[in-house]
């Protein structure tokens, strides 16, 4: 370290190692006091530190000192390795800025930067210039929040995730609210114009007004924390999101449509780890025990679960398929005629039908399979290989599951099991690692409390526990790490929450939850009185930590690069569209980055996937079949249509009408808007009559089929870019 001056600027810029600190003094190099040009003996001069706070220190010339540094050393807490910096800031006014050369040259790249540490004295805090860095291999013995609302423990851990993924850690993310959604809002620059869309205000006027207000205070925190333009455009280029949504069109459509489905190893894992498949033959036949009997106490349905259970135990053995609607039908068959004939040493018939118990589950199991159940079903199959944890094209991506439109918890706690669920079973096929592969990251576990919560404590249980409990248990050693955080710790399981290595805990309102929490970080000695009056009086975005180690930290959060708010999912529908970009109303080809159209309309419209396949299977062997079926398609796409485009008034009229004057009814509203379109309608609308009334005899050729097929396609082009 230097220990004389460096110039740098008209004045001079003075490095004095933190070793020269003594006592509240500092030894000082010749040329400052040169500069400063006093005759006194001790001689106050003003000085700032970085944060624009003032000090006043005093020189003594004749000694080459400058006292009365304590307070800015309790602030800043510098290290012996480090050097103070002091600059001249105007010399006629005798003013100074002093910081640590640690400040200057940026901050760590090593860690999480996840807030500002502050320096606890008695019970009194003081804030520290030192940056608060969260080790990345503490991610993987997981990291529990908990404060009450208002705390800032979302926006906690918003911030763990968005260092993360800089960090090209990839994030699952379940969304409850849709405040975890809002990462989304990472603006390129600070531009009022980016803030206008999502403030709120009476008129434009008063919109453009807040959102400069908004702009101006998320720029000015951002830089309280050392955070650019420069870092938002690296977090920019570097991030990729991707919003999913169940039984919804919003996001991405996700399809839960194998709720029952085996492992691929599962005779295997039958063989080798026994108590292992029978727990995941229980865990997943209770998930979809609760969605069928949803606020039923399971004690009222034991008969009915266990014989689920061996049914699904059964399928899983002898390799019967449970995925999708198939596998759905296959079990009522299973479940209608079972193929074992005692259960407990009782005979099935005894055991289940009694009370009518064995036809009220097929009528529930049936009722999955049909009506609004079915949107389940819709959508891209849930798989590990949407969430694209290698990344691509140098992009890390962050996987968002937002639930806010599921409006019952076991609907919800059934999302949770099913993802646990799938990240578990890829898991188990990895080789172990030390460093973290994805983070699980869920807002509140606590949820609703008692018996729905999604990690309830003794004696509630939820489909969510068991999937939460194997990531907790066996994670670590696979690089999965649990981001998990809760308003309500009294509602939610300590005893498995003891796996969680980092625990970080701001204010909390009852002694009930500080009770249970500092049992749960099981601080004693001297600690424990600090952290107890954290814990009761901490201002919001104040937290304390406890790592792996037993280390005890307080930190102030930082500020999130993303403008944090909730978000509804229209709102979310509508940022995509506007990111995405509409399709232009042309007669052009197919996008070439678009997907292929088998594939566009499995992922938005199954049903009509299915009708497509089989009018292509049809053209050859069945040239009439095949034009009924397109008949069939289009008679679908005119009710779909009609739901988003009419009036509740206008709908009601349309669905009165025959089906060639529900087409003229779109086509007068300017529906079709370009010439081909329209062509393409109306040859289907008359090759469509026509095979309608077929009579024997008449023969239609596998050439007007395929010219059928042709504008069929044409049709279903434009229904997937428009209306998907």
């Amino acid at each position: 370290m230097q220990q004389t001056s460096k110039k740098s600027n008209s004045y001079g810029r003075f490095l004095i190692p933190v070793k020269k600190f003594r006592q509240g003094y500092i030894e000082l190099p010749r040329e400052f006091v040169h500069i400063v040009d006093s005759k006194l003996e001790k001689d106050p001069l003003d000085f700032r530190d970085q944060e624009g706070r003032k000090y006043y220190f005093d020189l003594y010339p004749q000694r080459l000192l400058l006292g009365g540094l304590g307070e800015w050393y309790r602030n800043h807490n510098p290290n012996v390795e480090d050097s103070i910096i002091i600059e001249p800031l105007n010399l006629e006014e005798r003013t100074f800025i002093i910081s640590l050369e640690q400040e200057r040259g940026g901050k760590s790249t090593e860690g999480l930067y996840i807030g500002k540490e502050y320096n606890m004295v008695g019970g009194r805090k003081y804030e520290l210039s030192n940056n608060f860095f969260l080790p990345i291999t503490d991610l993987l013995t997981h990291v529990f929040i908990c404060g009450v609302t208002g705390s800032g423990k979302t926006v906690l851990g918003k911030a763990i995730i968005e260092e993360a993924a800089l960090k090209e850690i990839p994030a699952i993310i379940i969304d409850l609210k849709g405040d975890l959604t809002s990462l989304i809002l990472t603006f390129k620059s600070f531009d009022p114009g980016n803030f206008e869309p999502w403030v709120e205000g009476k008129d434009k006027n008063e919109k453009r007004k807040k959102a400069k207000l908004e702009a101006t205070k998320h720029h000015e925190r951002l830089l309280s924390f050392g955070l650019n333009e420069e870092y938002l455009e690296k977090f920019n280029n570097k991030i990729h999101f991707k919003i999913f949504t169940p039984r919804s069109r919003k996001g991405i459509p996700l399809a839960f449509a194998s709720p029952l489905s085996s492992p691929e190893d599962a005779i295997k894992l039958s063989k080798e780890e026994r108590e292992e498949f029978n727990n995941l033959v229980a865990s997943l036949t209770n998930a979809f025990i609760d969605r069928l009997y949803p606020g039923v106490k399971r004690s009222r349905i034991e008969n009915e679960r266990n014989y689920l259970y061996e049914l699904v135990h059964y399928a899983w053995l002898h390799e019967v398929n449970l995925d999708g609607k198939n596998g759905m039908l296959q079990l009522l068959r299973l479940a209608e005629d079972p193929p074992f004939r005692e259960i407990g040493g009782l005979p099935v018939e005894e055991y289940i039908n009694a009370e009518n118990r064995k036809r009220r589950l097929l009528n529930k199991i049936s009722t999955q399979i049909s009506g609004p159940e079915e949107m389940w079903f819709e959508g891209e199959p849930l798989n590990m290989k949407l969430f694209n944890l290698e990344g691509s094209n140098g992009k890390t991506q962050l996987s968002i599951i937002n639930v806010t439109e599921l409006e019952h918890f076991e609907d919800r706690s059934f999302v949770v099991a099913q993802v646990a669920y799938k990240i578990y079973e890829w898991m188990r096929k990895l080789g172990g690692t030390s460093t973290p592969r994805v983070i699980f990251y869920i807002d509140e576990i606590g949820s609703g409390g008692g018996k729905q919560a999604f990690y309830p404590s003794f004696p509630y249980e939820s489909a969510s526990k068991w999937g939460i409990n194997y990531l907790i248990r066996q994670g670590r050693s696979q690089g999965v790490c649990c981001l998990l955080a809760t308003q309500n710790p009294g509602d939610i399981d300590y005893k498995g929450l003891s796996n969680c290595g980092t625990w970080i805990v701001g204010k909390l309102g009852t002694d009930r939850d500080r009770k249970k929490v500092m049992e749960g970080m099981a601080i004693w000695g001297s600690d424990a009185e600090r952290v107890r009056n954290n814990l009761t009086n901490a201002d919001t975005g104040d937290f304390v930590i406890k790592d792996i180690h037993g280390n005890v930290k307080y930190i102030k959060e930082r500020w999130l690069l993303g403008y944090h708010r909730v978000l509804t999912l229209n709102e979310v529908a509508n940022f995509i569209k506007e990111k995405g970009g509409e399709a232009p109303e042309t007669e052009a080809e197919e996008s070439k980055d678009a997907p292929p159209l088998e594939e566009a309309l499995r992922l938005y419209d199954p049903k009509l996937y299915n009708l497509y396949v089989e009018a292509c299977s049809f053209c050859e062997s069945k040239p009439e079949a095949c034009l009924n079926t397109t008949r069939k398609i289009l008679e679908g796409l005119c009710e779909r249509i009609a739901i988003s485009v009419l009036s509740e008034k206008e709908l009601r009229e349309f669905k009165k009408s025959l089906f060639s004057d529900k087409l003229d009814y779109l086509k007068n509203k300017g529906v079709f808007k370009t010439r081909k379109l329209t062509a393409s309608i109306d040859f289907l609308k008359k090759w469509g009559d026509i095979a309608s009334h077929y009579q024997e005899g008449e023969e239609f050729t596998a050439e007007e089929s395929k010219v059928a097929l042709k504008n069929l396609e044409n049709v279903l082009r434009w229904y997937v870019r428009e209306f998907k």
